[in-house]
């Protein structure tokens, strides 16, 4: 069993896989790969690289076993080839990094640190498949140092957060969170992103007795400092409760976890493009 071999504790997210290969420039790579080679790697908690499948084959419980194998020789040239790649696209990052305004310099180190990450995870594995080939490896950046620069540049870029009709001010302070959580900074004298937005709330008679329904309507904005809109998500919904102040409270965890997670994914989009853009 490959996972048991290599004892890796590294979860493998397929968002992540498609994000790397986007920013070396390869998704064609990434789409060729088989869905089984992405189900297998994915269910074992590993990325691996150069693996063999022998014919799967299914028990009497209908579980699906495959054999997995790996040519030590042959996969430690590929991730040594894969490595020096990786090692060259970091300093391009790197170098794209410097002397940028604050959004350019975080993207770019973002994605530094994001392909760095990969090269790690493929040194650990090559010091089980050939300690020799990695010792003769050298990466120009380490991801240590990387995620540190990230941190500062993200202390550079400077948000803030206005959305119409949050009376009490829910949906804001978790966007606000979402933002300082990635580092970025608060600040009302000319921020680097607008958060802008508006929610609505209305009552909803579905004639149901003893249960009270609120819809509710959302639309959430990012704009940078040339006032561009680069980030957009829409929201309608609605919610139901014997409680109406319940019903509301659900329609605001619905709009938080849009803002969290579709806003955020979108956002980390758009970051990625501007240093993709520049490639």
């Amino acid at each position: 069993n490959l996972s048991k071999i290599y004892k890796s504790d590294v979860r493998v997210d397929e968002s992540l896989q498609e994000r790397y290969f986007e920013l070396m420039g390869d998704r064609v790579r990434y789409q060729e790969q088989s869905e089984f080679e992405r189900h297998v790697t994915i269910r074992s908690g590993l990325t691996l690289i150069n693996v063999q499948y022998a014919d799967s084959f299914t028990d009497e419980t209908g579980r699906v076993h495959a054999l997995a194998f790996q040519n030590r020789a042959k996969t430690a040239a590929i991730y040594a080839t894969r490595l020096k790649e990786n090692n060259l696209r970091t300093c391009y990052f790197v170098g794209e990094s410097e002397r940028m305004p604050p959004e350019v310099e975080y993207s770019a180190l973002s994605a530094a640190v994001a392909v760095s990450a990969d090269s790690q995870m493929l040194l650990e594995q090559l010091d089980i498949i050939s300690p020799r080939t990695k010792k003769a490896l050298q990466m120009t950046h380490e991801l240590d140092a990387l995620s540190k620069r990230l941190a500062a540049a993200a202390g550079k870029v400077s948000f803030s957060v206005s959305i119409r009709g949050d009376i009490e001010n829910t949906v804001a302070a978790a966007l606000e969170s979402m933002m300082t959580d990635l580092g970025f900074v608060v600040s009302d004298d000319n921020p680097t992103l607008r958060m802008v937005g508006e929610v609505s709330f209305e009552d909803v008679d579905l004639k149901r007795d003893g249960i009270a329904f609120v819809r509710h309507s959302v639309q959430l904005g990012i704009l940078d400092s040339s006032e561009k809109v680069v980030v957009s998500v829409l929201e309608q919904g609605r919610e139901g409760h014997v409680s109406r102040s319940e019903a509301k409270a659900r329609c605001i965890r619905s709009i938080i976890s849009l803002g969290q997670g579709s806003l955020r994914t979108k956002l980390r989009a758009y970051f990625d493009g501007l240093v993709s853009r520049r490639t």
